[in-house]
């Protein structure tokens, strides 16, 4: 919890209009391009995307809607009709978890609702469905104890815009509702599917009387849950074809270089996961760091078919993008934790950072220490620099990029504020040199990411740029305008942004008399991006691609054929 500091004096007018203070997310305003990076390489599939499953429940719910639904095709009555099978689907994939005893649950929307209306009822205990799902004559949700905000549930706020993207749904041309329709060519065809089943029948009786026992949800659950996908079945073919476009006539609607773009991902990813023959931890970390480094979990070289070679290369530029951003934000936290003591003047706080950072970082039981850094800007990058050989070596030694940054990761967790200033001016000294395979642009390969990049004002091609300018400077003096005017003003400019433009106060500190002064309730984590990965290998072990065991992730038969 971040200390408390009086503002007094500073309870302007300008400050004082304004309370609707929120935390808020990425506070440098630097995530941006990672998260359009991600986005151009997996259309499609997003961070709240969990189960394939919902690519073609989310149609069906639309086709029984068309066949079945109230006569007056209002907003309110689809939305009505909507959120009860949402949440009957949700609890009975929940029944059937807690009755199986599965332990990672099934990432359903609306599981958090369902559990606890769930919880230490017996198999004959009697569920009620509707009020959890309920919403006014206007179709705006009013209980406290709704399984969802939006309106339309998890159609609405997660699946709607994937689904649009894979051209199973479009947008409806009359004033209507829903105010999508299904295509003829994909979203048609893997609703009849889901309609032939008749679990998923006895689903929409139980969502259509508001009540159901335990064991009825959980009989229904086991059946209809996002594992449940037959094996072979029609449905786990159209759903292998659409996210893979494999099938000309099902992806005819899809763009087709965000249909190539998603499908060469995650074939890579297959990829990945076949030569490394068994993943012990989350493969999603994993695969990032690979495409960085090329190599695979036991240190060799990772020999990518030469269709993959540029999605890895692009994947690899993301990771290094992100990993600055990481940088900038572990010093954005060392100078809350500096102004926990106080107010401190801007240049005050920037030099003592730069000196924590220029001096050597102290060894610990598994890392030797570090020199302190060199005067000049141009010796602190070759200092930082690997050499090739001892990078192809040994890729994920303890002086690979890698093992700085978990060590720059284990700092923060430890507060350790020397250490983070040391590392962190460590690792963005080596993402100078470790640049990976472009040939004018780290982004070129992406799709229209160059052009993206160019209205920003910070991400990799700007570092390598402001290093080389600067080459020949004072490292101290250019780490602290470089804490000046990517951290401390740049954290400023954006929180003012925000105030104007949606009239929420983000602000970790706030200038005062010359000084800054600490405002946060508590202070945020120093964080990577989410890139969608994790999404997609769930959504590719939901499709028998990729299986979970005791030991760790592999690769299926099917899924080695995918590749």
């Amino acid at each position: 919890m971040a200390k408390k500091t009086a503002l007094a004096s500073s309870d302007i007018d300008w400050i004082s209009r304004d309370r609707r203070v929120i935390d808020g997310l990425d506070h440098l305003g630097i995530e941006l391009i990672s998260v359009n990076l991600y986005q151009a390489m997996l259309p499609g599939i997003t961070n709240v995307t969990e189960r394939a499953r919902y690519y073609s429940f989310y149609p069906w719910c639309i086709h029984r809607y068309a066949q079945k639904g109230p006569t007056d095709r209002t907003r309110t009555n689809w939305i009505k009709w909507l959120r009860a099978l949402d949440f009957s689907y949700a609890t009975a994939c929940v029944a059937h978890d807690q009755q199986s005893e599965e332990a990672f649950g099934s990432a359903v929307v609306g599981g958090d609702r369902a559990s606890e209306l769930l919880k230490g009822k017996a198999l004959t205990a009697t569920i009620d469905l509707r009020s959890s799902s309920s919403v006014n004559e206007n179709g705006k949700v009013e209980a406290s104890g709704a399984y969802f905000k939006n309106p339309q549930g998890g159609f609405g706020q997660y699946y709607r815009g994937p689904l649009l993207e894979m051209a199973v749904i479009v947008q409806h041309e009359q004033n209507a509702w829903p105010d999508v329709r299904l295509t003829n060519y994909a979203g048609r065809q893997i609703a009849d599917v889901i309609d032939r089943q008749k679990a998923f029948q006895n689903l929409l009786e139980i969502a259509g009387e508001g009540r159901a026992t335990v064991g009825n949800l959980s009989e229904i659950g086991s059946k209809v849950h996002p594992t449940s996908i037959e094996p072979r079945s029609r449905e786990e073919t159209i759903l292998r074809s659409i996210f893979l476009g494999t099938d000309a006539d099902l992806c005819r609607g899809q763009a087709l270089e965000q249909m190539e773009w998603r499908s060469r991902s995650l074939r890579l990813m297959l990829d990945y996961m076949q030569r490394s023959e068994l993943i012990e931890e989350s493969p999603d970390y994993e695969y990032r760091w690979a495409c960085l480094a090329k190599a695979l979990p036991d240190g060799s070289e990772w020999p990518c078919s030469p269709d993959l070679t540029t999605i890895r290369s692009a994947w690899g530029a993301y990771q290094r993008n992100d990993t600055l951003n990481y940088c900038l934000e572990c010093l954005m936290g060392v100078v809350l934790h500096l102004l926990e003591d106080g107010p401190r003047r801007p240049m005050s706080i920037s030099e003592q950072i730069a000196d924590m950072a220029m001096a050597p970082v102290a060894a610990t039981e598994e890392f030797a220490s570090m020199h302190a850094l060199p005067k000049h800007v141009s010796q602190w990058v070759n200092a930082c620099e690997r050499a090739p050989e001892q990078a192809r070596a040994d890729p994920w030694g303890k002086l690979s990029t890698w093992q700085w940054a978990d060590r720059l990761q284990d700092a923060c967790t430890e507060r350790d504020l020397p250490a983070i200033c040391g590392l962190a001016v460590r690792v963005l000294g080596r993402l100078v040199t470790d640049r990976g395979e472009f040939r004018k642009h780290p982004f070129e390969s992406i799709p229209h990411a160059t052009e993206m990049a160019q209205s920003h004002e910070i991400h990799i091609q700007r570092w390598w740029s402001l290093i080389a300018s600067h080459s020949e400077d004072s490292t101290k003096n250019f780490l602290v305008r470089l804490l000046l005017d990517w951290v401390i003003f740049r954290h400023l400019r954006v929180a003012t942004r925000k105030l104007a433009g949606q009239g929420v106060s983000t602000y970790k500190f706030r200038p005062e008399m010359g000084k800054l002064v600490l405002v946060a309730e508590r202070l945020p984590e120093a964080t990577f991006t989410a890139p969608r990965v994790r999404q997609a290998y769930r959504i590719l072990t939901d499709l028998r691609m990729v299986k979970r065991e005791d030991e760790g992730w592999a690769i299926t038969q099917d899924g080695i054929k995918a590749i």
